[in-house]
């Protein structure tokens, strides 16, 4: 039997998120002044912010325009370790805005959501006509 790439990519997505879950709940679980928005951002918190934003973005377009779906695996999780990589930072470097990290793993994991990813169809020749 073999399997697919879309079967491999919800494996992989649920993974993720449940990695991110119990990363939330065992490693921020217990700290009283996380989630608070009265901090004020400076350069590196924006770099931190942003470069996840970036590196996700151009991997999920870089999906978009592989014209097969076995190739598109290699994209595919290195944009879910980013997702996941700007949760670590909100865990372990600012904790006092870790919500914000939060929501912005789970916005980029929901754009790496099996159901939105397509491939560019072809006939996988690259022949281009």
């Amino acid at each position: 039997m073999m399997t697919s790439p879309k079967l491999v990519m919800w494996i992989l997505w649920i993974l993720f998120v449940f990695y991110g879950i119990m990363v939330s709940v065992f490693l921020a679980g217990g700290k009283e002044d996380t989630n608070s928005f009265d901090i004020r951002l400076d350069a590196l918190a924006v770099g931190v912010l942003s470069i996840p934003v970036v590196i996700c973005g151009g991997m999920r377009f870089w999906i978009s325009k592989i014209q097969n779906e076995w190739l598109a695996l290699g994209p595919y999780v290195v944009g879910l370790a980013f997702a996941e990589q700007s949760l670590m930072y909100g865990v372990f470097l600012y904790d006092r805005i870790l919500i914000v990290f939060q929501l912005l793993s789970a916005g980029l994991l929901l754009m790496f959501l099996p159901a939105f990813v397509s491939t560019k169809k072809g006939d996988g020749t690259g022949s281009g006509s």
